[in-house]
């Protein structure tokens, strides 16, 4: 069988119908896709980035769904996609380990609060952390606090990817503290929650 590359609607079933069988996308934020189909295998991707890859099923008529995605509650991604959350203030957290979509499914969201009419800033743990820590030795953490209290919906990627040190924390949390009941924080991490871990952490 010779490699196709195909162009795809997402059905509202968070599936693309290829070959009589359904193949199932993560989440439906996106109305097509690119689908890369291989004798073995059926990938699909969007912007360049791979969402799911599957075997190929011999089969008619099939439903294959990507094991690292089953859990996903599509209704509430559904109800999230709308940006609802935005308009009350909530906060949701993405968790799950490293591979299966949190930083696509968080940039999807952001994506479709714009079209929404909201305005949204991304950015990674990481790089908001250091920039708050720069801007606190430079003199101009007020600027930057702004800054990140402004959009009305922030999304934060992979907080806890690394620790933070309790003056990092402390930052991080004056952040929450300025946007809080102003704008929605969404945030990814590939770890689990635990009672009273984060409020320890950025205690001095």
């Amino acid at each position: 069988m010779a490699t196709r590359e195909l162009s795809c609607r997402v059905a509202p079933d968070f599936a693309v119908e290829m070959d009589t069988n359904a193949y199932s996308v993560p989440w439906r934020l996106f109305e097509r896709v690119r689908v890369l189909v291989t004798s073995q295998t059926v990938r699909i991707t969007h912007g360049g980035v791979e969402v799911t890859c599957h075997r190929r099923s011999a089969g008619r008529r099939g439903r294959i769904v990507d094991d690292a995605q089953s859990s996903i509650d599509h209704a509430q991604i559904g109800v999230f996609a709308t940006g609802r959350f935005i308009a009350i203030g909530d906060s949701p957290l993405l968790l799950g380990p490293p591979g299966v979509g949190k930083t696509y499914l968080a940039v999807g969201l952001g994506r479709a609060a714009i079209v929404a009419g909201y305005t949204v800033l991304f950015t990674r743990a990481v790089e908001l952390v250091a920039n708050l820590a720069k801007a606190q030795t430079e003199n101009h953490l007020e600027e930057r606090l702004t800054h990140y209290a402004r959009p009305q919906l922030l999304i934060v990627d992979e907080l806890g990817h690394l620790p933070l040190e309790p003056d990092v924390a402390q930052l991080f949390f004056q952040l929450v503290c300025r946007r809080y009941e102003r704008g929605a924080i969404l945030i990814t991490s590939n770890r689990a929650v635990v009672k009273g871990e984060l409020y320890s952490a950025m205690q001095p």
